[in-house]
């Protein structure tokens, strides 16, 4: 058993003490930060999900009461590469086809092959799918760049993962 608290998490109020505690909120155009030592006092060791409607009914949303539809959307201000990560997002100095399988790739990104051929400017999209289903999914991307031949009949491209437009 550990012998630290079970509140003693980034889930609660009390491991923010000292810290500033960011929220945001798109439909309301708002951004504030909250000094965690002042927000302790205030609200003792409280959840931080349960903290959200407090702070923003303090701050004055209406739409705290709803629980269906148009309800407050308030969140906790990250940085950007936290955000990106939490929202599934991929920096895009890790968009490296060398390291990665077809297993790896999200639903929302695609393959580009560029001939290497320095002649030749094609490029075609990939249907990632069929790859996946012929090679499977545990092929590395950058293992078919060189089987692939284009129309000008030079062999070997340069594979790039983007994302897919909707």
């Amino acid at each position: 058993m550990s012998d630290k608290n079970s509140t003693d998490t980034e889930q609660f109020l009390g491991w923010h003490r000292g810290k500033k505690v960011g929220v945001i909120c798109e439909d309301c155009e708002l951004l504030r930060f909250y000094d965690g030592s002042e927000l302790f006092e205030k609200y003792d060791n409280i959840n931080m999900p349960s903290l959200l409607p407090k702070l923003a009914k303090e701050l004055g949303c209406e739409r705290t009461e709803n629980s269906f539809y148009e309800r407050c959307r308030m969140t906790y201000h990250h940085k950007p590469d936290v955000w990106a990560r939490k929202m599934g997002y991929v920096p895009r100095d890790e968009i490296q086809a060398e390291d990665r399988t077809f297993g790896d790739l999200p639903e929302w990104e695609g393959l580009v092959a560029f001939c290497r051929n320095a002649d030749c400017k094609r490029k075609q999209s990939l249907d990632r799918w069929a790859l996946q289903k012929r090679l499977g999914k545990d092929t590395k991307i950058s293992a078919i760049g060189p089987r692939l031949k284009c129309k000008c009949g030079h062999r070997g491209a340069n594979i790039v993962i983007g994302y897919v437009s909707r």
